[in-house]
Order: structure tokens, then sequence, then C-alpha cells
């Protein structure tokens, strides 16, 4: 059984009425498997861009131990018919490392979910750490 965010943030109204769409006047568009196909429809990030994509990932996993499927979803990313789901995570007080977990898990189970109902695309989860914000006075005080 697969656990997905609404099952995460049960208890949370203002996260349950956005993954419910109940608040669509505070987004463009609601988080759907649907959204995410028509989404990849329209996107296209070129060759080059692709291949210095693969060059930096590759790059930045060098002389780290990789699964054998991170070393091949990093190779697929040169295929046009290749998209991400990315999330990401931002050190913060409130959210906790268990959120951050959740994250990485979602993602995950959303790209084998449309890698399983698709046969002409192939999705890879991508989680971004936001480390680069040294905000010392964003982060100082509560």
């Amino acid at each position: 059984m697969k656990l997905g965010l609404k099952d995460f943030y049960d208890g949370n109204s203002l996260i349950s009425a956005y993954l419910n769409g109940a608040v669509s006047d505070l987004h463009v568009e609601s988080f759907s498997k649907e959204n995410l196909l028509n989404k990849s429809d329209s996107r296209d990030l070129g060759e080059e861009s692709r291949t210095i994509l693969v060059d930096h990932l590759i790059h930045q996993y060098k002389g780290v131990e990789t699964s054998e499927l991170t070393a091949e979803n990093i190779e697929s990313l040169r295929s046009k018919k290749t998209f991400t789901v990315t999330t990401g995570h931002q050190c913060n007080i409130f959210g906790g490392p268990l959120f951050f977990l959740y994250k990485i898990l979602q993602v995950i189970n959303i790209t084998e979910e449309l890698n399983q109902s698709q046969n002409d695309k192939h999705f890879v989860p991508v989680f971004w750490m936001a480390s680069e914000d040294h905000d010392f006075d964003e982060i100082s005080f509560i």
C-alpha cells in the first residue's frame, strides 16, 4: 500500500484544503496526475541543456556510491522523453525531519505511478536540497 500526501497531512486543514483543490484561488493549477502529464507535454528542455544537466549530475555523484537505478535515471535524462518530478526542502524550524522523508518518499511514489501508466514517457524523481540559503539574518532568531 502506498501512502500519499493526503495520508500524512490528514490533520492539517490548510494542506488538506490544497490537496483537495479547495484553495484553487491561491495557485495556478491543482496537484494531480493529470496536470503533471499535461505539463510534461509542454516541456522541452533541449538537447544541450539535457547534456549539461546530466554531466553536472554525474560530476556531483562522482565518488558517491549510487544504486544502478540512480545511474540509469541520470542517464535517462538525456532523452527528450524523460521528465523530472522535483521536490525540495529548505531547512526550517517547523518542518521536522519526518516531513523531509515524506517529501522524498512522495516524489518517488509519484514517479513510480506515472511510469506505470505511461509507455511513451519516463519520469525521474529529483530531490533538491536548498542548502545554498545562507541568510543568517533570516534564520538567526525565532
